[in-house]
């Protein structure tokens, strides 16, 4: 599906005349990606500094068609507990696991989160402000694994070129300290066609 522009600028605004705070911001994006990408569940990540190292942190997760996710957000993912996950999403700026369970950058949450929480598949996306790294996109599918499309992929880093400046700053308004990576791929308006 398409990325509704309108909806994205919209969503902005309200955003910006406090009609909606920057949690509910951050939802309904997650929201609205499960719908414009057609998966399950979509996450909203931010690179954060933890005790242990770089991290991402989940400000906002939505499930296709519930308008307010039970349960708590996923605990941080530590860049130490899953290097090839970091090494292939700050290389490639995306991780596409259309089998999440034996991939090998995803391979490491399987047993974690990927069985209990039944996903099979996995397109996580690295979004920039001003080209610098500062989150991720990510999109499950539950109950059997799919091959995710270019377009798909396309979908996403559309959507993080026109609404990453949006996402940063209501990650931010969340509180949540910001970790610029020390290297990685930062996509932008040139990466897709």
């Amino acid at each position: 599906m398409l990325i509704d522009r309108g909806l994205l600028h919209t969503l902005a605004l309200r955003l910006a005349d406090r009609e909606i705070d920057a949690r509910g911001y951050l939802e309904q994006m997650a929201q609205l990606i499960t719908r414009w990408v057609g998966c399950s569940r979509a996450g909203l990540w931010t690179f954060v500094d933890t005790d242990d190292g770089p991290a991402l942190h989940c400000v906002a997760m939505a499930d296709a068609g519930v308008p307010h996710r039970s349960g708590e957000l996923p605990t941080d993912i530590l860049s130490a507990d899953h290097p090839q996950y970091f090494a292939t999403l700050l290389a490639e700026g995306c991780v596409v696991a259309d089998d999440a369970r034996h991939h090998p950058a995803s391979a490491s949450f399987a047993a974690e989160y990927l069985v209990p929480q039944d996903v099979h598949s996995l397109l996580d996306v690295c979004h920039s402000v001003n080209g610098e790294l500062f989150g991720v996109v990510t999109c499950e599918q539950l109950g059997a694994p799919c091959t995710w499309s270019a377009r798909q992929l396309q979908t996403v880093r559309q959507l993080v070129s026109r609404a990453g400046l949006t996402l940063r700053e209501a990650s931010l308004a969340m509180g949540v300290a910001y970790r610029r990576p020390r290297e990685g791929r930062a996509w932008n308006d040139t990466d897709w066609g």
